[in-house]
């Protein structure tokens, strides 16, 4: 019977403690004891028991901390969470830097603050020292020295404190009980804010995927990832497989992302460009003051000025520039030591091959070609070739096996010579077609040429000469292949930035006509003289050619028209993007196609290659507007950031390189 009752009794002091457990974490402590261990142990020990059987929820740092916590942080969070604090001011407690601490903490707390000082001592609280000289302003309570000692606290205190801490209990029950009202409320309000909220997003997410759709049917496949990013972010559980697939199709599709916008005079005009180590840089010229200038890096490099427009190539980190008869060059990764070699002759062009700089000199009888050593500028050979006529149109082939070729033409026929480094001319007559051999009884003039890479076909506009030996306006477009059966085709009139392409793409040429329709020419087979056009965009201001990767045989085309930029895949259209530009004066692709530039008449607008990773979820709004540089405004319209918000570009001020000083 009594081990029923004993047990009995256990679990009741059991409930009580877990009630109290319960209790603390909920509302936090009633009284938190400070006091010192050194000489307050077993006072403070037998004061927290009599004020527990009381009644009153204490803490005290001896039976609340267990091995392995960190003292100070759980000692200091529940002085913070207890509704009075008593002192127990023994010696010790006045030297102890915890028991100030815990002061401190306890105070530093906002709102009815309660403090108990227990004092030893009739000359406190006046001649306490100064650490705790805030407790002058609470009324104390007192006890003896002996009672200190023997560990007995005065049964009178527990009367005083009960008395105390009754206003204040019945002030917390009140403020729980208005709590758990408080809180039935708003679990049921909760609950059906949940039911509006959920209704509220399937309505969102239609509403952005709706959006998303009329996107993609326009192909402006970033706002359309940006849109479902929306739709998901509106955290709707139905349809969660099919968003994710069409985020997955929006984000193949997209192919371009805005990256910076350059600010430039009305006069300069962008005259090279290309990317060194994923980062994109400009060489820009001003030809009314002769200035020339290197954007790189966030940064404007002045570089030596040309009176006349300079021929600038570049190679990985290596940029060359040739201003009349002086050559100059310099390291992307030290733009500011540039080098120069003086020259022979004033240069007519310039380009990089595989390892090395090759420049094009010429009088009206000979062609010099000169190669130099990349890093040392010293020269590795230089060849002669005689001219047929003065009238030639000569150019250096960047990437194949011959140095150069030039193209002449008389009343029947084309003359096409390449010359090798040690080898002798290779030459190709091409006559004339009947009609126009009855049309250029007088003779022919060449206007201008494009080659492909490797020197092997070109696009070449002529003109019949006037009798009265004047300028011709009626400019005529061929192609010209070298060692193709037949090796001249005709093309349409009024063409604009020919461009030979790939065959392997299915094209050979791509050119905008007198209307800005921009047209390819697709490969065909040798015996079809009219070969069939095909428009592929229509009012475009400029275009580039998009370098295809390895092994993809698609022609890949960037168009810019009154408004947009628009990327092509053979004859498809793939995705448009809004272009921070009034007027695109051309547009131009970084040697590895990674980054594309778009020349306006005040600002150049930066744009890279998308990755095409295929995501393995929707990623943030945050995440993803980032990635695109494109934001979501509040009326739900969208806007470019990267290219509208972009800051100006600043001009380097430093002291001009040695060769200007």
């Amino acid at each position: 019977m009594r081990h029923g009752t004993h047990t009995g009794g256990s679990g009741s002091r059991e409930a009580r403690g877990a009630l109290a457990e319960r209790w603390n974490r909920l509302w936090g402590h009633d009284l938190f004891i400070s006091y010192s261990r050194r000489d307050a142990l077993g006072y403070a020990l037998q004061l927290d028991r009599k004020l527990t059987e009381a009644g009153f929820h204490c803490f005290r740092d001896e039976d609340r901390i267990w091995v392995g916590d960190h003292l100070p942080s759980k000692l200091l969070t529940a002085a913070r969470r207890s509704r009075v604090l008593l002192v127990v001011l023994s010696p010790r407690a006045l030297e102890s830097r915890w028991v100030q601490e815990e002061l401190a903490t306890y105070l530093a707390v906002g709102g009815e603050r309660q403090v108990i000082p227990l004092f030893f001592d009739r000359r406190h609280p006046e001649g306490l020292p100064n650490a705790f000289g805030q407790l002058r302003d609470y009324r104390g309570l007192y006890d003896t020295h002996d009672r200190l000692q023997q560990a007995e606290p005065d049964l009178g205190l527990l009367g005083e404190i009960r008395q105390r801490f009754q206003g204040i209990r019945q002030r917390t029950l009140r403020r729980g009980t208005l709590a758990a009202l408080a809180l039935g409320l708003g679990v049921t309000a909760m609950v059906g804010w949940s039911r509006l909220q959920q209704a509220r997003a399937e309505t969102v997410q239609h509403e952005w995927r709706e959006r998303a759709a009329g996107f993609l049917q326009a192909h402006r496949n970033d706002m359309a990832e940006l849109a479902l990013a929306r739709a998901h972010a509106a955290g709707a559980a139905t349809g969660e497989e099919d968003l994710q697939r069409q985020y997955r199709e929006a984000r193949a599709k997209r192919k371009l992302v805005p990256l910076r916008t350059l600010d430039v005079l009305r006069s300069e005009r962008l005259q090279h460009w290309d990317a060194w180590k994923d980062e994109p840089y400009a060489v820009i010229y001003d030809p009314e003051s002769g200035k020339l200038g290197l954007a790189f890096q966030g940064i404007r490099r002045a570089l030596p000025s040309c009176s006349t427009e300079p021929h600038v190539a570049s190679r990985g980190s290596w940029l060359a520039w040739a201003c009349g008869c002086v050559l100059y060059r310099l390291r992307l990764d030290a733009p500011d030591a540039v080098q120069q070699r003086a020259l022979d002759q004033e240069l007519k062009e310039l380009v990089f091959s595989a390892g090395e700089l090759r420049l094009l000199e010429r009088t009206d009888t000979q062609v010099h070609i000169r190669g130099l050593n990349v890093g040392t500028l010293a020269e590795q050979w230089k060849r002669s070739f005689p001219l047929a006529s003065p009238h030639a149109l000569v150019h250096l082939c960047p990437d194949a096996e011959f140095l150069a070729y030039s193209i002449t033409a008389d009343a029947r026929a084309l003359h096409l010579q390449r010359w090798q480094a040690g080898a002798a001319a290779a030459t190709a007559t091409l006559p004339f077609l009947e009609d126009l051999r009855a049309l250029n009884t007088g003779g022919i003039m060449l206007g201008s040429v494009s080659q492909d890479s490797r020197c092997e076909r070109f696009i070449l506009s002529y003109a019949p000469w006037t009798w009265l030996g004047g300028q011709p306006q009626d400019f005529r477009w061929l192609l010209l292949a070298w060692g193709d059966l037949p090796p001249l085709r005709f093309l349409e009139p009024g063409l604009r930035e020919p461009r030979v392409v790939d065959r392997r793409t299915g094209s050979e040429a791509v050119y905008l006509n007198d209307s800005g329709d921009l047209r390819r020419l697709p490969v065909v087979p040798p015996m079809v003289v009219a070969p069939e056009v095909r428009t592929l965009a229509s009012r475009v201001q400029s275009f580039a050619v998009w370098s295809a990767s390895e092994g993809d045989s698609s022609l890949q085309l960037i168009s810019m028209n009154t408004r947009d930029l628009e990327v092509h895949e053979t004859d498809a259209l793939m995705a448009r993007y809004p272009v921070g530009v009034e007027e695109a004066l051309r547009i131009r692709v970084s040697s590895e196609g990674s980054f594309i530039a778009v020349e306006g008449r005040e600002h150049i607008s930066l744009w890279k290659r998308a990755v095409a990773a295929r995501p393995d979820g929707i990623p943030t709004m945050d995440a993803l507007s980032r990635e695109l540089g494109l934001s979501l405004r509040k009326d739900g319209s969208f806007h470019y950031t990267a290219l509208l918000e972009a800051p100006h570009e600043t001009a380097q001020s430093d002291a001009p390189p040695e060769h200007e000083r």
